[in-house]
């Protein structure tokens, strides 16, 4: 009996894990009730431009190599200084609505993004 409960205990623990962990296929239509993570390098902040759906200085995040887009929602601090960095997002995203901007010269599109946790990767 107790062999049983330390299993379904170690169980709980490490597969208590809310983000499911998602890939750059994922994030070009993504489901926008799941709790997800994934990683990628910050791309910069959108200029002030009439161009930009959310308005000048919004974060965002290239995911992949490819042109997938990801627009953080908020101010975070957390991307200071890491402009070309690798960083590793945890949250949802808002909706299935394409956004578009230009960030650093480029036009790019992609979804906004609500985080519960932004860190290096």
């Amino acid at each position: 009996m107790a062999v049983v409960i330390l299993a379904v205990l170690a169980f709980t623990l490490f597969s208590n894990d809310a983000y499911k962990n998602v890939e750059e296929d994922y994030i070009k239509m993504p489901n926008a009730d799941e709790s997800v993570r994934f990683s990628g390098t910050y791309f910069g902040k959108t200029a002030s431009d009439s161009q930009n759906d959310l308005g000048a200085d919004v974060d965002v995040v290239r995911v992949g190599m490819g042109n997938t887009f990801v627009f953080v929602k908020g101010n975070h601090s957390e991307f200071s200084g890491m402009e070309g960095n690798d960083v590793k997002l945890e949250g949802k995203f808002v909706s299935q609505n394409r956004h578009n901007a230009v960030v650093n010269g480029l036009s790019v599109s992609g979804y906004e993004f609500a985080p519960d946790h932004i860190s290096a990767a």
